[in-house]
């Protein structure tokens, strides 16, 4: 896709839980860490035609907010 695309999904009927993500370091006062996380873009947008659909702010296109919901677990892995 050459063209810019935008997903903001948000709302409590996309909240998923089954997966939940935790990230717990203890980090020292004035120092910097570092948290890689890995995400499988394919997965998070498995089912989306990114060609005919290039935005969501969740209520103007709920049903592609939802895939992008129902997709995070796969895309963060376990």
């Amino acid at each position: 896709v050459d063209t810019p695309f935008g997903y903001h999904i948000g709302s409590n009927r996309l909240l998923r839980s089954s997966g939940a993500i935790h990230v717990h370091r203890n980090i020292e006062e004035n120092t910097h860490t570092t948290v890689m996380i890995n995400v499988d873009y394919g997965a998070l947008l498995n089912g989306v035609d990114i060609r005919n659909n290039l935005s969501t702010h969740t209520a103007n296109n709920l049903p592609l907010a939802t895939q992008i919901a129902d997709n995070i677990d796969a895309a963060f892995g376990h």
